[in-house]
């Protein structure tokens, strides 16, 4: 018979004695079945152990740092003619490049830009004649060309590899591939400025003191290096700084118009 049917007035001592042992088990087992008030994590199991953080996997979360400031890099010149060409450290990043006598001379950056979006900044100065500096341009070449000393920007066959876009006695135009396209403004002397190559969408494009210009160079597919165009005695151009942005600065203005690399 079970001992929960038992009457407790015809028990024998030891019955009685085994009676109370049985109600004390079940009363403990019930406790350890009920979840605690205090603690609602414990286990409605008694084989189970309690949960705790102990027990539970560690959750780890990992960060990519994202360098969202733009970085400089050394600013490095291909010299092939010095006895035209006097190249000028300013303050140890910057550097000038100096005419010495009157003719063409296309200057090229070591640097190869072939990834990410790069920036170069530069002034075209002069001695006296400010006329001098309407001659110069600024632009890119083909990486695979090896610039003569005497090359011109806008004569062949360097003009097939190379786009420049041009200061006032060039009426602004954007040169390739003997070819000028018009709409930009005409730079001189003592402005700022800026080159912004994006080698993921292919395109080159020029700021004058931060003002961006329309036309623009588009389908470049392939390394590149920046380059300066000078012509005359008395020029020069200070190159600023070369940097690689986090992030492109230029926008679709509605007066956009590409030259096709």
């Amino acid at each position: 018979m079970p001992m929960s049917h038992l009457n407790e007035s015809s028990m024998t001592t030891g019955q009685l004695e085994a009676l109370q042992i049985y109600h004390k088990s079940n009363t403990i087992t019930s406790q350890n079945l009920s979840p605690s008030k205090n603690d609602p994590q414990k286990s409605f199991f008694m084989n189970d152990p309690p949960r705790s953080d102990n027990n539970q996997p560690e959750r780890t979360r990992s960060f990519s740092l994202v360098n969202r400031s733009a970085i400089s890099y050394p600013i490095s010149i291909i010299n092939k003619k010095h006895e035209d060409i006097d190249l000028v450290d300013i303050d140890g990043y910057q550097k000038k490049i100096v005419k010495l006598s009157d003719d063409y001379n296309t200057i090229s950056l070591t640097q190869v830009l072939d990834q990410g979006i790069w920036s170069l900044e530069s002034i075209f100065q002069t001695i006296e004649d400010e006329t001098t500096v309407h001659f110069s341009a600024i632009g890119i070449v083909q990486d695979s060309y090896d610039i003569p000393s005497d090359a011109a920007h806008c004569l062949q066959p360097h003009t097939a590899h190379m786009a420049a876009f041009t200061g006032l006695s060039y009426s602004g135009g954007v040169n390739h591939k003997e070819q000028d396209i018009y709409g930009n403004a005409s730079f001189k002397e003592n402005q700022s400025l800026r080159l912004e190559f994006d080698s993921d969408k292919g395109t080159l494009v020029l700021f004058i003191d931060e003002v961006q210009q329309p036309v623009y160079v588009s389908g470049i597919k392939e390394k590149v290096r920046f380059i300066i165009c000078m012509h005359y005695v008395g020029s020069s151009c200070l190159i600023r700084s070369l940097k690689k942005l986090p992030e492109s600065t230029y926008a679709n203005i509605d007066s956009r118009k590409a030259v096709d690399w």
